[in-house]
């Protein structure tokens, strides 16, 4: 998210946990100089649930780039539904 956001990208992250919310947060704000115009936030939320796009604004219209870690690769019963879920927040 940081190095996106140095090159001028708006960037979220999501995250299901509060805890680890407030710790990306703290982490990634620690990389990046808001005076540069450098934004990253990460946000509460289930990536398959609706819902956690109100976070974004009402003008949001989908990402541009979905870069997942862990879901796709370590649940495999849930790869149909997240490939789903990709297509339909994607731009």
């Amino acid at each position: 998210m940081a190095l996106l956001a140095r090159h001028g990208f708006r960037t979220w992250g999501l995250e299901i946990s509060q805890g680890a919310v407030d710790a990306a947060n703290e982490n990634v704000k620690s990389h990046l100089d808001p005076s540069a115009g450098h934004v990253a936030d990460v946000v509460l939320g289930d990536f398959f649930q609706k819902g956690f796009e109100a976070h974004f604004g009402p003008d949001f219209q989908g990402f541009d780039l979905i870069y997942d870690y862990t879901v796709r690769l370590a649940y495999k019963e849930s790869r149909p539904i997240f490939s789903l879920r990709v297509l339909t927040t994607s731009i």
